[in-house]
């Protein structure tokens, strides 16, 4: 693996992790950027999912890894104004339950070599359905820009750094790490469908 591709994902992590100065009391943008930060990286079903749809990508090419990363970012982004808009559907936490269940079964069978619209269409359609989620789950009082921006930003490096574990399992020849995160995740979706 590249030293310096881990280097900035380390760096990006630690900065997800880290907490802001504020010199104010009561909400800001830096606080409510934290927030939905936060709200991303606390939420299992979301971790989850984007390392999974990031290890999933970089098992199919770098042309659909790349990719990934805009069509992860859009349809975050669009989601969560949609669900802030107060737009949702009776089995929202449904749908976010069954992506995860999905993504771990793609990874446990080692499903790859896809079209490439089937691949970019999923990543879309789960995006979506999480960002809608979070969206929709967004406290009154923050700030929406800061908010979302923070969403949008957890759900970004957590694809990230699933591509950049999917790209050291094939360096390192590690495919059954792939397979195994696959079946943590196909686990947890199942559990999370009958606790549902």
């Amino acid at each position: 693996m590249n030293r310096n591709k881990l280097k900035y994902l380390t760096f990006a992590t630690l900065t997800m992790f880290s907490q802001f100065a504020a010199a104010h009391t009561g909400v800001t943008v830096n606080y409510d950027l934290f927030h939905g930060l936060q709200h991303v990286v606390f939420g299992l079903d979301h971790i989850l999912a984007m390392l999974g749809l990031g290890m999933w990508a970089s098992s199919q090419s770098d042309f659909i890894a790349k990719r990934g990363v805009v069509t992860v970012g859009l349809f975050i982004l669009l989601g969560a104004l949609l669900g802030w808009m107060g737009v949702a559907f009776v089995y929202l936490e449904l749908s976010v339950i069954l992506s995860v269940l999905a993504v771990g079964i793609v990874l446990s069978l080692g499903v790859d070599k896809c079209p490439r619209l089937i691949v970019l269409t999923t990543i879309a359609v789960f995006a979506s359905i999480h960002g809608l989620t979070h969206g929709h789950e967004m406290p009154a009082t923050t700030s929406v820009l800061g908010y979302i921006l923070g969403i949008v930003l957890a759900s970004l490096l957590l694809y990230l750094g699933g591509w950049l574990i999917g790209l050291f399992s094939q360096q390192k020849k590690l495919n059954g790490l792939t397979r195994f995160y696959g079946a943590l995740v196909g686990i947890t979706g199942a559990w999370l469908l009958l606790m549902s």
